[in-house]
């Protein structure tokens, strides 16, 4: 999930640089927290908290989303809920493909910042399904609540 935050070139970097520094040494994870934001120009305090300190390392989304065609294509009103236990709010980049009805395949990414989250996505044909983090960089499960055409 670090690599998915910070990038892969700054990700790589900083094991490489992180190895360097600190082998055969006795470190913690505020050391490495400071030196993986020190190597990514980001501040990381909210997400080590969230996946280290604080949270218990799962999220869990409740979903739904609506339909309507119009002139311009198939608009799309999703919305996302953070239902999970432990800790209630957590910030990441969740990215999603839009599988439409005629087989095309829409990659979109988005930042998830609130406990309720709503997204306006422009489709050119009916959604057929939606898949959630199709690369796998989240601990996370999602289920479908509502879905009105």
């Amino acid at each position: 999930m670090l690599r998915r935050e910070i990038g892969e070139e700054k990700f790589f970097l900083l094991l490489k640089k992180y190895f360097e520094k600190y082998k055969y040494k006795n470190v913690s994870t505020l050391d490495f927290e400071n030196f993986a934001e020190k190597v990514s120009g980001k501040n990381l305090q909210k997400f080590f908290n969230q996946w280290v300190f604080d949270g218990k390392g799962f999220i869990e989304l409740n979903y739904s989303y609506s339909q309507k065609i119009g002139n311009n294509g198939n608009d799309i009103l999703l919305k996302l809920n953070q239902v999970q236990e432990g800790y209630e709010n957590y910030n990441f980049p969740l990215d999603i493909d839009f599988i439409l009805q005629n087989g095309e395949k829409i990659s979109e990414t988005i930042r998830i910042n609130r406990i309720e989250n709503e997204f306006n996505f422009n489709l050119g044909d009916s959604l057929k399904e939606i898949n959630f983090d199709p690369n796998g960089w989240l601990a996370f499960k999602s289920k479908k609540i509502l879905e009105t055409k």
